[in-house]
């Protein structure tokens, strides 16, 4: 996914309360919500995303509104090297 540049503006930040578990995924400590294109150029493989090719990115017009929230809060915390 690509970020949509144009909509940055429009782009929802909510700070929450630190609880006990400041990482946890029912409450993170911050969540980003702002729209993004599909990039039909990254590829996954085996449940990991591929490298993107070589030529430019093609962006579709497609686009999806997704939550960031922190590395830490996540269930799985994998890092896949090559």
């Amino acid at each position: 996914f690509s970020p949509d540049y144009n909509q940055l503006s429009q782009t929802k930040i909510k700070r929450n309360k630190i609880t006990k578990i400041p990482f946890s995924i029912q409450q993170p400590p911050i969540e980003i919500e702002t729209e993004f294109f599909s990039n039909n150029d990254w590829q996954e493989e085996n449940g990991n995303a591929c490298l993107p090719s070589e030529k430019t990115s093609k962006k579709t017009n497609q686009k999806q509104k997704k939550k960031l929230v922190p590395y830490g809060c996540t269930d799985l915390r994998i890092t896949c090297f090559p």
